[in-house]
């Protein structure tokens, strides 16, 4: 059953027009409502969203936040996301391919939206919160681990965590930055962790530590062998 569900539009109008579809449907449940992306993460991670519905007045780059970033912090990993467009935004399958679990364009009769709604929320549940296999952009791993790294950071600024006196990270740094890493990278992504994937991520993370007392090109080709010795060992 559905219980809570969040509209996400830069419009105040757009948005009351987007809670009254959702109020009209049979099911009753609580909506709330975010008018940018950070309200919306926000939203995602500290409440059991069971639906997100990406609004109209959203750039297309807004909409992908959501559901890139979304599906990192939310609290709840089987949430559907959903958007309804404008005849003039971007194409529906550029949304459906960013992860979307159905796209919706204006105008529509209230059945299509109810319809709608339900798709998306049996797409998601049937799945169990695991995203289908897909080839995942680039880009939604970057915006994962640029958001993960970003939590790092603020530890470091906070003294949470620390660097020595010649910038050295600590073994907690470290291990905070393999986790923040192993998130981004495969957590955001439902992709299951062995030991190749935590060798991968160790590797990054060494580059990382060794970068500061070596030239780059070495640190880069140590990097390198790493990854090479790991992959062959993986086939």
């Amino acid at each position: 059953m559905l219980e809570q569900a969040l509209v996400v539009d830069s419009s105040f109008r757009s948005r009351r027009t987007l809670v009254a579809d959702l109020a009209a449907m049979a099911d009753r449940f609580t909506v709330l409502e975010a008018k940018s992306v950070s309200n919306a993460l926000a939203t995602l991670e500290a409440r059991h969203i069971d639906a997100c519905l990406l609004g109209p007045s959203l750039s297309a780059e807004s909409r992908q936040n959501v559901i890139w970033q979304g599906r990192a912090v939310s609290k709840n990993r089987g949430c559907a996301y959903f958007a309804v467009l404008d005849s003039d935004s971007e194409p529906p399958a550029a949304l459906l391919e960013a992860g979307a679990d159905g796209v919706l364009v204006r105008p529509y009769e209230p059945a299509s939206f109810s319809a709608l709604v339900a798709q998306a929320i049996e797409q998601a549940r049937a799945r169990g919160g695991i995203q289908p296999q897909r080839r995942i952009p680039l880009a939604e791993v970057l915006y994962c681990v640029v958001y993960e790294l970003r939590g790092v950071l603020a530890q470091l600024r906070s003294g949470t965590l620390r660097l020595g006196a010649a910038g050295e990270p600590s073994l907690a740094t470290l291990d905070a930055l393999r986790l923040a890493l192993e998130s981004a990278m495969f957590d955001s992504t439902h992709v299951p962790i062995g030991s190749y994937e935590h060798g991968f991520v160790q590797a990054l993370v060494d580059w990382f530590d060794t970068s500061r007392t070596l030239p780059p090109s070495q640190a880069l080709q140590h990097l390198r062998r790493t990854l090479v010795s790991l992959t062959d060992r993986a086939q």
